[in-house]
């Protein structure tokens, strides 16, 4: 329906920044077609070169997916520039530096965001990747552990949750955990997590 909302916004009105944006999730996520989802985002951005939103969703829905990293450390830049302490667009740019294997630009973004909200997921889950890269298990296992506590049990906490008992040789458990998230017997999953 979403889809439908946004080309009937930009039918009417063409310099929607709003429905370009849209478009272009819909573009990358759903359908893969990279060629529309960077026409959608760049028009987006052109008309409002102000949308965080924009800046943020290039990034994960096109940016990353494609590898474009260093493009996706500039397009966070951007949206950082706008907003400094938006805590989702730090979380995804730790993302992005651990792809480019940048660990201490990494850790400091990380600090960062869990400094301002010790509570936000996206800060602890990248935090859970970290220490598990680094080797630092117990740790992992024990924030990982935490957090679905604290938040709930959802993709991202379990996927943090899986990932740190599998760094940690806790095979068994981290199997239940990608059972209890639907993913055995589903190998094409879309997830993000």
């Amino acid at each position: 329906r979403s889809v439908e909302a946004a080309r009937e916004v930009l039918r009417l009105d063409p310099a929607n920044s709003d429905g370009h944006h849209m478009l272009a999730s819909y573009y990358a996520v759903h359908d893969f077609d990279w060629a529309k989802a960077e026409h959608h985002f760049d028009r987006a951005l052109e008309l409002n070169p102000h949308s965080l939103w924009a800046y943020h969703s290039k990034t994960i829905y096109l940016l990353d997916p494609l590898g474009r990293l260093e493009e996706a450390v500039e397009s966070q830049h951007r949206a950082l520039a706008i907003d400094p302490l938006a805590p989702a667009v730090l979380a995804n740019l730790a993302l992005v530096l651990e792809g480019l294997h940048r660990e201490e630009e990494e850790e400091e973004v990380i600090h960062r965001v869990t400094r301002m909200d010790p509570n936000f997921v996206g800060g602890q889950w990248t935090l859970v990747r970290l220490r598990a890269r680094q080797g630092r298990v117990a740790e992992a296992v024990e924030l990982a552990e935490r957090l679905v506590q604290k938040a709930g049990r959802w993709g991202m906490t379990l996927g943090a949750l899986g990932a740190a008992y599998a760094a940690a040789g806790r095979v068994d458990e981290a199997r239940q955990v990608v059972a209890e998230l639907g993913l055995e017997h589903n190998r094409h999953s879309r997830a993000f997590y």
